[in-house]
């Protein structure tokens, strides 16, 4: 086996195959990356630890067809430093390789590629196609509200619904909610999966903000994304997802009680990350109230001290508005929905405060309002 490729180009394929290693596994195969260069002229680099596998393909030329393993760790740092334009991989077995750049020459000790772990195929799988940048977009947003909860492994991923022409998103750790929704050619039945948080960190490094259609498929016990760069599978996270229904159903936005106001988002960050830093001492509680056009923060006061910010906003109806919310929850929730201005719907009987973009439609946030002090 050999190939030819830029090594600027080849170092990026590679680094990005890489993050699905486990260097620390006790199967020593899966401390490898597979390296396949086909007939077609096609290399692709491939990794994998069991619960998720990423099949990337390389730029660059095949001068005879085969594949070998390659020991991840060293290879990676290797070709992160190697200087020349281009570099090769060589082999005549497959138990020995040599990697060869400008004046750099090294040779690395593989395993048998015949033995490489692979996925089985998904068993007549829900498919849906959709652009590359929708997903990237709703894998984005949602990623940040994923929880860590070993009592409700469900909320260790995101939950993804199918539904007639939509599909959604869903990330949540009971305290806070993203939903995120996006149109799709799809008129068959309802389905639904939880994809683990591994899986979703995999997809922000590997999608790309383009247009093209990709492929979104899943089965009862994996889930499988193709791009014409890369083709990532993984098993999906057994049993019931939460009834997020029944949170929704508690949104109040324009019931009786109800009043929304509209404030930069630039600006309510920076106000937040400054109280968070006076207000850790007290579970990061913040006293939000709406009055005539501003906005009035307050942390409770301990014995670091206490503060206060105000901001202006535009008041819907001119109501009074407050609601204790956690800080954190709020700077989190605020960084992943991004846009300029953002729309807060607070309601009555802490109910669940609904947070927005202000000009963008078809994703939210939930908070779960604290008990006052």
């Amino acid at each position: 086996m050999k190939i030819v490729a830029n090594t600027k180009e080849f170092r990026e394929t590679l680094q990005r195959v890489y993050h699905v290693v486990n260097p620390n596994s006790p199967v020593v195969l899966l401390s490898h990356i597979k390296l396949e260069a086909l007939e077609s002229g096609q290399i692709i680099l491939s990794a994998s630890d069991y619960e998720v596998e990423l099949e990337c393909i390389a730029s660059g030329a095949v001068s005879h067809p085969g594949a070998v393993t390659l020991p991840a760790k060293q290879f990676c740092e290797i070709v992160s430093h190697m200087k020349g334009d281009e570099l090769s991989v060589e082999s005549k077995n497959w138990s020995t390789s040599t990697v060869k750049s400008g004046k750099s020459r090294y040779t690395l000790n593989g395993l048998e590629p015949g033995s490489f772990p692979s996925m089985p195929a998904l068993q007549d799988p829900w498919t849906i196609t959709l652009p590359e940048d929708i997903l990237k977009d709703m894998v984005e947003k949602t990623l940040p509200a994923i929880g860590s909860n070993d009592n409700k492994p469900a909320l260790n991923g995101a939950l993804l619904q199918l539904t007639p022409r939509f599909v959604k998103l869903i990330s949540s750790d009971l305290y806070q909610f993203i939903f995120y929704r996006a149109a799709v050619d799809w008129n068959g039945d309802e389905a639904e999966t939880v994809i683990p948080k591994a899986t979703m960190g995999a997809l922000t490094r590997n999608l790309q903000d383009e247009q093209k259609e990709i492929w979104v498929q899943f089965d009862e016990n994996l889930i499988s994304i193709t791009t014409p760069r890369f083709r990532l599978t993984s098993r999906v996270i057994a049993g019931p997802y939460p009834n997020v229904q029944r949170v929704i159903d508690k949104i109040v936005k324009g019931g009786d009680g109800c009043g929304c106001l509209h404030v930069n988002r630039a600006e309510l960050i920076g106000a937040v990350k400054r109280l968070a830093a006076i207000c850790e001492d007290d579970s990061y509680r913040l006293h939000l109230k709406a009055v005539k056009g501003e906005l009035a923060l307050h942390s409770i006061p301990t014995d670091k001290g206490n503060g206060e910010e105000f901001l202006s906003i535009e008041n819907d109806g001119g109501e009074t508005l407050e609601v204790f919310l956690n800080a954190k929850q709020l700077i989190n929730l605020l960084n992943a929905l991004g846009g300029d201005q953002v729309s807060i719907w607070i309601g009555p009987d802490r109910s669940p405060v609904e947070i927005a973009p202000t000009e963008t439609e078809g994703y939210y946030g939930l908070l779960a309002p604290l008990v006052p002090w």
